[in-house]
């Protein structure tokens, strides 16, 4: 909550580096629209493919995002992230390992 906070009110940052810290239980709105102003986003092992509705968070992410770069290396999806969300992204590199690919073509 702090983060999102800080992110929300008060940051001028590009680029953060969250991981490892566990996401799961954030919720995916506040959190997406909390790092829309970022370029870069690294994400490794921060468990985001456990939220209960991870096409939540990358539905908000890509309606606002500025991302040039997100990193979601060491993560597992247990649900299909939807091809219409990354569809509309504006993302130039994806660096991620996903057992479940589709989402990327």
């Amino acid at each position: 909550e702090a983060l999102i906070k800080y992110m929300n009110n008060e940051s001028n940052t590009n680029e953060l580096g969250i991981a490892y810290n566990d996401v799961s239980e954030v919720d995916p709105e506040d959190f997406a629209k909390a790092l829309n102003k970022l370029e870069k986003l690294h994400l490794s092992g921060t468990e985001i493919g456990d939220q209960e509705d991870p096409n939540a968070f990358f539905r908000h992410m890509v309606a606002l995002t500025n991302l040039k770069v997100l990193d979601l290396c060491f993560n597992s999806f247990s649900q299909t992230i939807t091809t219409e969300a990354s569809a509309q992204s504006s993302l130039l590199e994806l660096s991620t390992i996903l057992k479940v690919l589709e989402w990327l073509v």
